[in-house]
């Protein structure tokens, strides 16, 4: 004998909780076809409210809870153009990790472990600070046996260079976009470059981060520095000027040598780099 009656609803809908008083009432099922009374659903909001607050409440705690989170540190570059890339990567694979991305520049092994990260990109420049994390192995860290040669150049605004009869007119005229002062606050301008012959110029534009001098090159305020790496649509409106390469500072990671994921977050860090140059 044919079963004409319905097949009662099973699973109720995650809108339940989230937004009862705005979600279709028949629609309160995964399956089959409701319509709740109106005195039904004057007894149901008050309860799927309460139970939204309480499980709100217990998901911020553990997510709030520094403890809980992977922590992800990166320097001037890195945690503006790096790090946030990773993001889409990581929260694909492991969906429910927490995540802290923390604005730090780690340039040396006392550094690293003092403060504790997770995981940190960091740069080696060449006949400066070669050594500055020699000693990583008899840590609880692992340092990345892959890095990455970047290269940086001066750039200016396109906008900017178009205004002047010449890109030499330009280098010798335009704004010097500045970056912090070093951390005893002396007259040392760190992360910041000049074109030839202008070394020595005292600073008309004094910016606290890379990425301010970056945007206000963009917006054709000045010189400053462009790095290869950088992707399209990083350089759109900036001229990237590749005739003398003034740096080539080698990016790697360091992470702990816990959690499998963190290897995993360094094979997505190398990525970005690859996929940017393609």
């Amino acid at each position: 004998m044919e079963n004409t009656r319905q097949e009662k609803p099973a699973y109720l809908r995650w809108k339940c909780l989230d937004d009862f008083s705005n979600m279709n009432k028949s629609k309160i099922f995964f399956n089959g076809e409701y319509s709740p009374s109106v005195s039904t659903i004057e007894t149901l909001k008050p309860i799927f409210e309460d139970i939204k607050k309480r499980y709100s409440k217990q998901i911020r705690d553990l997510f709030e809870n520094d403890n809980q989170h992977v922590i992800l540190a990166g320097g001037i570059y890195s945690f503006f153009f790096c790090l946030p890339k990773m993001l889409k990567f990581i929260s694909d694979k492991y969906p429910l990790l927490p995540i802290r991305l923390v604005l730090h520049n780690i340039n040396s092994l006392s550094e690293l472990i003092k403060y504790d990260y997770d995981f940190v990109a960091t740069v080696l420049y060449p006949g400066i600070n070669e050594k500055a994390f020699k000693g990583i192995n008899g840590t609880n860290y692992f340092k990345s046996k892959k890095s990455f040669e970047d290269k940086v150049f001066l750039a200016i605004g396109e906008q900017a260079a178009s205004e002047y009869e010449s890109i030499k007119k330009a280098l010798d005229t335009h704004n010097i976009l500045f970056g912090r002062l070093d951390e005893a606050g002396d007259k040392e301008y760190l992360y910041s470059v000049a074109p030839v012959g202008r070394e020595r110029e005292n600073p008309k534009v004094v910016v606290d981060s890379y990425f301010m001098v970056y945007l206000m090159m963009r917006q054709n305020a000045g010189i400053a520095m462009g790095m290869e790496s950088m992707s399209y649509q990083e350089k759109e409106n900036l001229l990237i000027l590749k005739d003398r390469v003034l740096s080539r500072p080698n990016r790697f990671v360091v992470f702990k040598n816990r959690p499998k994921y963190l290897n995993y977050f360094s094979k997505v860090f190398f990525r970005i780099f690859e996929r940017e140059l393609c």
